[in-house]
């Protein structure tokens, strides 16, 4: 039973589709007319479409496209009414539904390669109505994005004073990434390399590199003269140049560092079929767990689930790659 409970709040279009389509067969009975009500044409069109989308992604058309749109738009704004505007412009000329499904997989490619802090610009909250402690996941929030933002001389001195003194209060210690161990040597040198003029910002290999580059320049342009508009960039100039340059370099000469890349394994074929299920799986069970609407015995019926879904056939293709 639980597990039932599960399934339907995981799909519950696909439930609420197939209680539908039961009630329906009590108006208008099964018989052999049925087979004439199912479009073959369309459906034979919209499989081809997808065909075609898996193709061109597999090919890197939409990466390449994604890289492309990227270098000409300067702000989340204007990504934002670039994306948008491709459906509402799209479906001029196309259906609705084509040009989703064509549209879509490009939106994803994109916002993949945006940098860490857009992609956070971007999240919204949404709570639902009958939590019960809705107060919560505001709690978490507070606690993964710290209080800087919203630090004033009472609650915070110390943050205010680190601030007025020159202090990017988007520097909060709340995010961390597993990055290959390469990535520091790349933040520094691209930087500097478009400091020294050798590439532009859109030619860095790494989207965040991009952004944080241009920033850069407009700080250098007068670093005296630190300004709203430009204290972003002495930021990532402190933390890429100043910082990661000064680490890299002792930690070469003490040979105390050993640059390597590491071997990550590919998207495994379940994963790239199942990711976006599991995603979901484990965002509603951690919801559920810390909203207080399952026991944290849930957790065990979401690993269960979890491997079920894709999880075990996901390992098991990690171990081969692993093993070759």
């Amino acid at each position: 039973m639980k597990l039932l409970k599960q399934f339907i709040q995981q799909e519950t279009v696909l439930t609420a589709a197939a209680v539908l389509a039961v009630v329906s067969a009590f108006f208008v009975p099964p018989d052999v007319q049925y087979l004439g009500y199912i479009d073959l044409r369309t459906l034979a069109i919209l499989f081809s479409l997808m065909t075609v989308m898996a193709g061109l992604r597999r090919q890197g058309f939409f990466d390449g496209l994604g890289r492309a749109l990227l270098s000409r738009t300067h702000s989340t704004f204007q990504l934002t009414l670039v994306l948008v505007g491709l459906c509402f412009f799209g479906s001029m000329f196309i259906t609705n539904d084509v040009s989703l499904l064509t549209f879509v997989p490009f939106t994803f490619v994109v916002l993949s390669r945006l940098g860490a802090d857009v992609r956070r610009s971007l999240l919204v909250l949404v709570v639902s109505k009958d939590c019960k402690y809705p107060q919560v996941a505001v709690e978490i929030l507070n606690i993964l994005y710290d209080d800087l933002a919203r630090a004033t001389a009472e609650t915070a001195p110390d943050v205010i004073a680190y601030i007025n003194a020159g202090g990017h209060n988007e520097g909060r210690p709340y995010y961390m990434e597993v990055l290959p161990s390469n990535n520091p040597s790349i933040y520094y040198t691209e930087h500097m390399a478009v400091i020294n003029g050798e590439m532009t910002p859109e030619e860095t290999t790494i989207a965040e590199n991009r952004g944080s580059s241009q920033a850069i320049l407009d700080y250098l342009k007068d670093p005296q003269n630190v300004t709203e508009k430009t204290l972003g960039g002495w930021h990532f100039y402190e933390s890429r140049i100043i910082g990661l340059g000064a680490s890299i370099e002792a930690l070469e000469k003490n040979g105390n560092a050993e640059w390597i890349t590491p071997k990550y394994p590919p998207t495994t074929p379940t994963s790239e079929q199942k990711k976006a299920t599991l995603d979901k799986t484990e965002l509603e069970a951690y919801v559920a767990i810390v909203t207080g609407a399952q026991p944290i015995d849930y957790f065990d019926t979401f690993v269960s689930e979890w491997k079920r879904l894709g999880g075990d056939a996901i390992a098991q293709e990690v171990q081969e790659y692993f093993a070759q």
